[in-house]
């Protein structure tokens, strides 16, 4: 199998190691499924007028709304919102109902994410064939059961697989399969309902299933399980069939002297070592700590906090309201009536692209060598501070067009060099090795209650303030300004772990630490 050029961490102490061919296969079908969970994030965003019965080319002369085969489905506002929504309410329940039953029906990462596959799949396929409100919210409700799985196990996954020196910058990939399921969804929405060249809507969640599915068919074919859980959970026999996995992803270019065979030994040893960067919910603790020691226990409490803070500031940023509803807020900036709707599509996905481009700086910079995590924190917060504040100054006052637009950009970047991919990447870190897991279950759920809240109450408080704003839509920006200040100074204030305090809070207790934190 072809190996890459030499990868490392120069300067930093560390082995180089050469990844596989199956290496970057292997994080391919595992992104797949953040991809999923990006795509469900944006599908309905530029499908809003056609399940909404808005636009003007939608072939539902010949048939009445609501009825199979129709492509408008005559949803109301209302029911709209209610539909974005369950995708965050089934995310919500299987991130956190998915520790418990994979620990009683024993399976580790891989069949997770085939779950998750099956999940998406199903979902897609009944979107796409949905006839009315209660179908199109069962779909959406089965998909994010699939989104749930991927925001629990792909970072894990990815981890797992991954090199020590290496956990850090392939962990960041997940944010962009987010990213790039955003892009895709907004694209293919875009290109298959624009006026005058419309197919149907229905194609869009239908080829999210054709994709699932063959993530699916070719996971089950090709895909390893993770390496730690089979270790974890066999014994010495997972021992020897983590060295083997492991030998498939990657192996080590230095030590001339030492054998093939005993290099891989020693580089399994190290991944299997390092417990710090994720704590597998597939398998229980080995250590008794009470959901009631995340704040009652003085060297628990501070990083609790910290993970509180930025699981909720991820979400209740605004970014999301942007992507669920980008076609509507970009259309009321648009003088042009006629094609204020098309182009506010195509303007979304100008957003998706600047999101998607926006994530790679963050894989070189998140080392604390480099920039930090808590350096990437405040300038995202920052940033969507200042950026929020003149868009909303920008509507309300009636500025350039040209302004508000560029604020709105500059907000998403904004979102994605920091509060995008940081705060799952640091969730395992802040905290000693005994909470990890409660810390997580904890930090997840506050991330998908946070996630409903917004995707649920954002249309009716975007309706509220322009009542009260003369309908220009600039105040509820101003809320994600008030959202976004108290995330900065608590990042500030609270965000007090350098290298080497991460380092000692995550160790196996044997002096070993995630290398990539140097």
């Amino acid at each position: 199998m072809a190996n890459s050029p030499a990868v490392a961490d120069r300067g930093r102490g560390t082995t180089p190691v050469r990844l596989t061919a199956f290496f970057y296969w292997m994080v391919i079908f595992i992104i797949l499924s953040a991809f999923q969970y990006g795509w469900g994030i944006a599908e309905l965003n530029v499908l809003q007028d056609a399940l909404t019965c808005k636009e003007d080319n939608l072939t539902h002369e010949s048939t009445s709304k609501g009825t199979p085969g129709n492509d408008c489905i005559g949803l109301t506002e209302t029911q709209f919102g209610y539909v974005t929504a369950l995708f965050t309410v089934g995310g919500f329940l299987s991130s956190l109902s998915l520790s418990t039953i994979a620990q009683r029906l024993q399976f580790g990462q891989r069949i997770s994410i085939f779950l998750a596959a099956l999940f998406n799949t199903t979902g897609g396929a009944i979107i796409s064939m949905s006839a009315g409100f209660v179908s199109a919210g069962v779909g959406r409700f089965v998909m994010g059961l699939g989104a749930g799985i991927a925001v629990v196990c792909v970072p894990i996954y990815l981890s797992d697989i991954s090199p020590p020196a290496l956990k850090g910058s392939v962990g960041v990939l997940n944010q962009l399969g987010i990213v790039l399921g955003i892009f895709a969804a907004q694209v293919t929405g875009s290109l298959l309902t624009s006026p005058g060249h419309s197919i149907s809507w229905r194609w869009t969640p239908g080829i999210s299933a054709v994709i699932s599915a063959a993530q699916l068919v070719c996971g089950m074919l090709f895909a390893l399980e993770s390496p730690r859980w089979e270790e974890e959970k066999n014994g010495d026999a997972g021992k020897q069939r983590a060295q083997r996995i492991c030998a498939k992803l990657w192996s080590s270019t230095g030590a001339a002297a030492q054998s093939r065979h005993s290099s891989a030994n020693e580089e399994t040893e190290a991944l299997l070592q390092d417990r710090s960067h994720f704590q597998s919910p597939h398998m229980p603790s080995t250590h008794e700590t009470s959901f009631a020691d995340l704040l009652k226990d003085s060297e628990i409490r501070p990083g609790m906090v910290l993970i509180a803070f930025t699981q909720l500031g991820q979400q209740l940023s605004g970014v999301n309201a942007v992507l669920y509803y980008s076609t509507g807020i970009l259309g009321s900036l648009l003088k042009d009536d006629n094609g204020a709707r098309a182009s506010a599509r195509w303007m979304g996905v100008g957003i998706t692209v600047v999101n998607a481009v926006m994530t790679f700086p963050p894989i070189f910079l998140i080392p604390e060598h480099r920039f930090g995590r808590k350096n990437l924190l405040l300038l995202s917060s920052g940033t969507m501070v200042l950026s929020s504040l003149v868009l909303g100054l920008s509507l309300q006052l009636g500025w350039s067009d040209i302004l508000s637009a560029a604020c709105l950009l500059l907000f998403v970047m904004g979102f994605s060099v920091g509060l995008g991919p940081v705060p799952f990447l640091i969730l395992p870190e802040l905290v000693p090795a005994r909470a990890m897991s409660h810390a997580s279950s904890v930090g997840l759920a506050l991330n998908w209650v946070a996630n409903i809240v917004l995707a649920s109450s954002f249309l009716p408080l975007r309706y509220f303030f322009a009542s009260i704003d003369g309908g220009r839509g600039g105040s509820i920006f101003w809320v994600f300004t008030v959202v976004n200040t108290l995330t900065f100074f608590v990042v500030l204030k609270k965000y007090r772990y350098s290298g080497d305090e991460m380092r000692r809070l995550t160790s196996a207790g044997d002096g070993t630490a995630p290398a990539e934190l140097n």
